[in-house]
């Protein structure tokens, strides 16, 4: 299901789906396009909306989680070294 965007949470959830024979989705844009998209950004006070988009997009670009590629996708991400991916975690990088 990853391969295919598809994000479960915990292992608790992922074997219940063993049973699973039918599946009833509403209507939104994840499942409509396939594709997770970030459609706006709401920066701290003091901080600009494109640097805090660009600085996330510069630690996300180097992951491969769906949510993280999506942050990247919209942004000139900034230069980031150091990556570490912590699963259940989150991400971090200089």
């Amino acid at each position: 299901g990853a391969e295919l965007g598809l994000l479960i949470k915990g292992p608790e959830a992922l074997e219940s789906t063993g049973n699973v024979d039918t599946i009833v989705l509403d209507k939104t844009g994840t499942v409509t396009s396939g594709q997770m998209q970030v459609t706006d950004v709401y920066p701290a006070r003091g901080w600009d909306k494109d640097e805090v988009w660009g600085l996330a997009g510069g630690v996300e670009k180097q992951s491969e989680h769906p949510i993280a590629q999506a942050i990247a996708a919209g942004t000139q991400p900034a230069e980031a070294t150091d990556f570490v991916a912590e699963p259940g975690i989150g991400a971090s990088a200089r």
